[in-house]
C-alpha cells in the first residue's frame, strides 16, 4: 500500500478557526477542511503548506 503523507495549517485567532470549503467541482466538493496537502518527497511540513492551492477552495 503506497503511503501519502498529509499536513493541515490549523489557524486560530480570537476563538475562530480558519477553515476553506473545496469548490463543488473539486474532488470531495463542498466539504470544508483545514487548509493543508500531501508532503511532496524531500519536502517538508512547512514547505508544502505555503503554497496552498487557491484554486480548489470557494471564497467565502
Amino acid at each position: 500500500m503506497k503511503k501519502i503523507v498529509v499536513v493541515a495549517g490549523v489557524i486560530e485567532k480570537e476563538g475562530k478557526y480558519l477553515l476553506a470549503q473545496r469548490l463543488d467541482s473539486a474532488s470531495q466538493g463542498g466539504l470544508w477542511e483545514f487548509p493543508g496537502g500531501k508532503i511532496e518527497a524531500n519536502e517538508s511540513p512547512e514547505q508544502a503548506l505555503e503554497p496552498i492551492p487557491k484554486g480548489i477552495y470557494s471564497k467565502q
